[in-house]
């Protein structure tokens, strides 16, 4: 009897340092993609917003980087959001609680967003999604430890693209044309956004309201990770209550919407509560 109590304690022990372990290597992976983003984003001499640089762009786009930028505003080279949000998992399911923060980095476009799920009173998951050197990933942690989901592979690498493209608002310098981002005229009051990372593409329709902010985004270029698979279907991007934050002009309020073959079914809710930058 006292030989299987030893051999019982010594398994939990095990599965508690191999948990523990799990957790160390989780943070670490988040912590690693921020500094390396970080290391990358350039020390040259700062660039600087001039409305020269929107000729030729699609008028609803013009107007829109007249409302949010102003001349002489330095490019953005780091911005670091927190949010307060709300997750749905399934259509009829209930809402979540989440804490998050996102990070991204301009010069090679890069994404970290870093969140703790609280499903309710006794049960907590942590979840990361990174896009670093045009590839994604995404992991769910069951308390941190124990893993519930982990993906990559080419379908994360354009979701998670195509998401800080459409996040790019919150940091309105990376939507200049240049490097990475070519507008393309579409309606009288949208413009088709391509968003290029070495060989990855991924584009949007920009959807802009009477004021000239951005009031919509439309896309194809995410997938649904369902029932543990990809599945590629319309994505919305709700975009409200533009406030300053940081000098910036920013949508506070977001809402993520998959537009299925059976319904709408609106999956995220996201407060902006503030904004960091690195110029």
């Amino acid at each position: 009897m006292m030989r299987l109590a030893v051999i019982a304690a010594s398994l939990f022990s095990g599965i508690g340092v191999l948990w523990v372990v799990n957790a160390i290597w989780s943070r670490h992976r988040v912590n690693s993609a921020i500094k390396t983003a970080l290391e990358e984003t350039g020390h040259g001499a700062d660039a600087m917003y001039n409305e020269a640089a929107l000729a030729g762009l699609p008028e609803v786009v013009q107007r829109y980087f007249r409302l949010v930028l102003h001349n002489g505003q330095k490019y953005i080279r780091f911005a670091k959001v927190h949010q307060e949000a709300e997750y749905k998992m399934k259509p009829q399911g209930a809402w979540i609680e989440v804490s998050a923060n996102s990070s991204y980095t301009t010069e090679h476009p890069a994404l970290v967003w870093d969140a703790v799920l609280h499903d309710n009173r006794y049960r907590w998951r942590r979840a990361h999604l990174i896009y670093l050197h045009g590839a994604g990933e995404g992991m769910t942690k069951l308390y941190g430890g124990l893993t519930l989901s982990d993906y990559s592979g080419s379908e994360a690498d354009i979701t998670l693209l195509c998401r800080f493209l459409s996040e790019s608002l919150w940091f309105p310098t990376a939507l200049l044309p240049g490097r990475h981002v070519e507008w393309r005229a579409h309606g009288p009051n949208s413009a088709e956004a391509v968003i290029t990372d070495d060989e990855l593409e991924a584009r949007a329709i920009f959807h802009f309201n009477a004021a000239g902010e951005v009031e919509k985004i439309t896309t194809t270029d995410k997938f649904r990770d369902f029932r543990g698979g990809f599945h590629k279907e319309e994505f919305v991007m709700h975009c409200r209550n533009y406030k300053q934050l940081n000098n910036i002009l920013v949508p506070t309020e977001l809402e993520f919407v998959w537009e299925l073959d059976n319904g709408t079914f609106p999956y995220a809710r996201i407060t902006a509560t503030d904004v960091e930058y690195k110029f």
